[in-house]
């Protein structure tokens, strides 16, 4: 900074030297992907598939879903209602198929019940097909000024002092972001299940500011002698 340049003595040493530096970075946020917590697929594994996307619904709301259940039934070849699935290996009207109808009876899930209908994720139920694409969701953006500011106290030709203060998030911008807003850091999908799962639904379901650090300001000091 061109303070001092033309003082002498005292008035000079308290004013020249000054050098300010900074970085501004603004990224979008990064994208999360939707899960239900269940096994929608019914392939055996924990990972738990994608939610359902209801495109009405309120953005930010998620819904979890109870099953409607109805008893299976069909007439058999000889006019008996039955829901045993193993009525064809059996004659009709035969003993065994009369046995397979009185003991088989049983329920089945046949859909699924939004419990908040005006939510825009919900839970994708043992068997139902989700809809919804990976990185769905949208986390806040960063917006980060870094500033440093440093005096130099020279004194013969090469050699000087220098104080330094360093701002890292000057402003103190929230910034819900995993890790530090300088570096690129992915989500881990099975350490952030609070914010992206349906179900069981939490009140950290899409809100990073309960979940991720702000990464608030910090200040750093400096002594540094050149030579």
């Amino acid at each position: 900074m061109p303070w001092g340049k033309n003082s002498n003595g005292w008035t000079k040493t308290a004013l020249s030297g000054f050098n300010i530096a900074g970085t501004y970075t603004y990224e979008t946020g990064e994208r999360i992907t939707l899960r239900s917590g269940t096994d929608a697929n019914l392939n055996g594994d924990s990972a738990g598939d994608r939610a359902i996307l209801n495109a009405a619904g309120q953005e930010g709301v998620g819904s979890e879903v109870c099953a409607r259940t109805a008893t299976l039934q069909y007439v058999s070849s000889t006019g008996v209602i039955g829901s045993s699935p193993n009525l064809c290996s059996s004659a009709p009207g035969s003993a065994a198929e009369t046995a397979a109808i009185a003991l088989a009876a049983r329920t089945a899930t046949v859909m699924y019940v939004a419990r908040d209908p005006n939510a825009k994720y919900i839970e994708a139920g043992q068997g139902a097909v989700s809809s919804i694409g990976r990185n769905t969701f949208l986390l806040p953006a960063i917006n980060n000024w870094d500033l440093s500011l440093f005096k130099n106290f020279r004194f013969g030709e090469s050699k000087y002092i220098q104080v330094r203060a360093d701002f890292f998030n000057a402003f103190n911008h929230p910034q819900y972001v995993p890790g530090s807003v300088n570096t690129v850091d992915p989500i881990a999908t099975t350490g952030l299940t609070t914010l992206n799962q349906v179900a069981p639904l939490t009140d950290d379901f899409l809100h990073p500011s309960q979940v991720l650090s702000s990464n608030p300001r910090v200040l750093q000091l400096a002594l540094r002698f050149n030579f």
